[in-house]
């Protein structure tokens, strides 16, 4: 039995508005699934970085390089909202770049 492929056929505002739901970290690993969505991957609207669970998966040393670079990378028209969770002072004078 051939299982129909259905993320193909949904539309670019609807992959969108799933994207903006997830971590920051979690839409960029989407960029493996198809080339339409690593083109899709920089425009998510609403984007969320945590310190802690980098931290927790013991690559916190690569938090503020990776919120650096995506920003960078980020295309969207609108940026409706952008939460930075940071837990070192060091962060801090990123913010004043980032923004």
């Amino acid at each position: 039995m051939a299982h129909a492929d259905m993320i193909t056929h949904l539309s670019e505002e609807l992959i969108l508005r799933i994207l903006s739901l997830l971590p920051a970290k979690d839409v960029v690993v989407t960029m493996v699934l198809s080339k339409r969505w690593k083109c899709i991957v920089v425009l998510v609207p609403r984007l969320e970085y945590d310190y802690a669970m980098y931290q927790y998966l013991g690559v916190g040393s690569r938090f503020l390089r990776f919120v650096y670079s995506s920003l960078l990378l980020h295309e969207a028209p609108v940026l409706e909202s952008l939460c930075l969770k940071l837990y070192r002072k060091s962060g801090v004078l990123d913010i004043g770049v980032w923004v």
